[in-house]
């Protein structure tokens, strides 16, 4: 029996932009898992973004962390 499922669009945009917190993202993803459906709909909400900001990707929160805290790193070697 397939139920069907109801997640609120902004929950998918927040998610797309790493704005949720770690509890929030494990249960969008649980549930794309469990309904693909939803996992569909985020997938084009994805793209939809990424055309719309001209990135090739939006980056993970935690990866665009990760990215930041490179650039941060080089700034800070290159003025000492």
């Amino acid at each position: 029996m397939n139920k069907s499922v109801k997640i609120d669009i902004e929950i998918l945009k927040d998610y797309c932009l790493g704005f949720l917190s770690e509890k929030q993202e494990k249960n969008v993803e649980i549930i794309c898992k469990e309904h693909t459906e939803v996992a569909k709909e985020l997938y084009i909400l994805r793209s939809a973004l990424e055309k719309y900001t001209g990135n090739e990707k939006i980056l993970h929160r935690t990866k665009l962390r990760k990215n930041v805290w490179k650039a941060i790193q080089k700034i800070w070697k290159n003025t000492l």
